[in-house]
């Protein structure tokens, strides 16, 4: 998770790409999600970090919404559904207010 999902340098790189490193940020999620649900390899603590690097750090969000903005709206059906299927759990209350205004 650190050394690549929300590692500042690879945040910053797919940045560059625009169109398709969005695409990147939102597909990690749909893989994250994958593997929770049939690996079991995903746990519910490793949703935090990348919704905090992917949707609660303005500057992301922003390149996100900017860059692919139906793509962002997927991002937050994929967080909606690992939350929905009990694959997470979000630790912070303010993850549950952004997933609910963002519906």
């Amino acid at each position: 998770m650190r050394s690549r999902v929300v590692n500042p340098k690879w945040i910053a790189g797919v940045k560059r790409h625009g169109y398709k490193g969005a695409f990147e940020i939102i597909a990690t999620v749909d893989f994250m999600v994958a593997f929770a649900a049939t690996t079991g390899a995903v746990k519910t603590h490793h949703f935090d970090p990348a919704f905090e690097s992917f949707v609660e750090d303005a500057a992301t969000r922003e390149f996100i919404l900017a860059s692919n903005r139906y793509g962002y709206d997927e991002l937050i059906a994929k967080f909606n559904d690992a939350r929905r299927r009990g694959l997470w759990t979000p630790r912070s209350n303010s993850a549950y207010a952004l997933l609910e205004e963002e519906k």
